[in-house]
């Protein structure tokens, strides 16, 4: 799991506010999918307006897809089928840098990094496991996959798209 390094800026520096915030909660139901694509096309929406045009365009589709691969975890696995709960879902935006964050109260996941994604060149497919490839999947698409368990028993997830070269507080 990668590690925020922040620089010593002295006591008083913080990192800015996000520039743009996008947040709504959903039920950990597949049919609450479509109102979180829909936020996402809204954020991107704002992102080209408001901030940066075409901040990170070349990674989007990796972004939405790392997304999906949390929400569908979250969605399978939080909570049990007979009772599903709520999760929260949040976009934030920077001059440089945008994440996504997800916060539950479903079970601890016991979270480690995943392996490398596979070389799967000349590899058959019909051979591969069908899942787990999830979390290495969402790792490989973003510069930042993070998770912790609060003490209050709270879920939470952030990925992250980075242009280090420019921000101070990477």
């Amino acid at each position: 799991m990668k590690q925020r390094r922040r620089p010593s800026l002295g006591t008083n520096a913080h990192p800015p506010a996000p520039r743009i915030k996008e947040c709504i909660d959903l039920l950990a139901r597949a049919e609450s999918l479509p109102a979180l694509h829909q936020l996402l096309a809204t954020f991107w929406q704002r992102v080209d307006t408001d901030l940066t045009p075409a901040l990170f365009e070349a990674r989007r589709t990796e972004f939405v897809t790392a997304i999906g691969e949390i929400a569908a975890n979250i969605i399978r696995y939080a909570y049990p089928p007979v009772a599903p709960g709520e999760f929260t879902f949040c976009l934030q935006a920077w001059a440089h840098r945008v994440e996504a964050a997800f916060i539950d109260q479903g079970v601890s996941f016991n979270f480690t990094p995943p392996p490398p994604l596979l070389d799967l060149d000349g590899h058959d497919f019909d051979t591969l496991p069908e899942g787990g490839f999830g979390l290495a999947l969402a790792q490989a698409a973003v510069d930042s996959l993070e998770y912790h368990r609060s003490p209050a028993g709270k879920n939470y997830w952030t990925l992250t798209l980075q242009d280090d070269a420019t921000d101070p507080f990477r």
